[in-house]
């Protein structure tokens, strides 16, 4: 877990940076989505699940060491989402490009109906299985960025520090799955199977919903927005 604060007014001062001024908001905004989102998803999707596996509440026979590791995991969630906060935060001070007041519902009310609709009778389950599919996802994600050098030092490094926490976090929920499966009532598995891939799916659809109100505060009209968004 990385304890550093990274400043990001000094990343800022680059190139691109002097483009024209909606582009440059465009760009900023849609780094807000990356940053904001990962305050969101941590803390609302993956830490709700780590909760219940650290306080036994999971529904498993786990050893101490498995819920401990799962407290450890908590740990670097939250901090994952208090650095891209800051920098966030950061980011706005030193562009004068406002936070924007996502709260990326239509993402995780997508997550909840999908589990609703998969396992209806197991809730817990159909939560503990969303956060195995998108910690084991996310790590092949965030290694794509440190090495793109189009990006700003400031993000590559966060999210440096972000992958090699979700290195360990993926081969953690990689155990739980196998220990989770081995529980599972024979005649659960078959569901079981058959929702992870529309759960995989879900985890992976992007949320539009950001983009469209950026076009929008951009200066685009609805129906503009909107065409954009098919466009893409």
């Amino acid at each position: 877990m990385t304890r550093n604060t990274t400043t990001a007014s000094g990343s800022f001062r680059t190139s691109w940076f002097r483009t024209s001024p909606i582009r440059r908001e465009l760009v900023v905004r849609h780094l807000y989505q990356f940053l904001l989102s990962t305050t969101h998803m941590e803390t609302r999707v993956v830490n709700r699940g780590a909760e219940r596996i650290a306080n036994g509440r999971a529904g498993l026979d786990l050893p101490p060491a498995v819920r401990m590791d799962a407290f450890k995991v908590y740990c670097d969630e939250g901090y994952h989402s208090l650095y891209s906060l800051d920098l966030a935060d950061q980011i706005a001070a030193a562009t004068g490009v406002a936070l924007p007041s996502w709260d990326y519902g239509g993402f995780l009310d997508r997550l909840e109906e999908s589990g609703r609709r998969c396992l209806p009778a197991q809730p817990v389950l159909a939560q503990l299985l969303q956060v195995v599919v998108f910690e084991t996802l996310i790590t092949a994600v965030l290694n794509e960025v440190p090495p793109d050098g189009s990006v700003v030092t400031a993000v590559r490094d966060i999210t440096r520090d972000h992958a090699r926490d979700e290195g360990r976090h993926h081969r953690f929920f990689s155990g739980l799955f196998h220990d989770l499966w081995s529980q599972l009532d024979p005649s659960l598995r078959t569901r079981v199977a058959q929702a992870i891939p529309p759960m995989i799916e879900d985890c992976l659809r992007w949320d539009v919903e950001p983009v469209r109100l950026s076009l929008v505060l951009a200066g685009l009209d609805e129906d503009a927005a909107r065409a954009v968004l098919e466009d893409c």
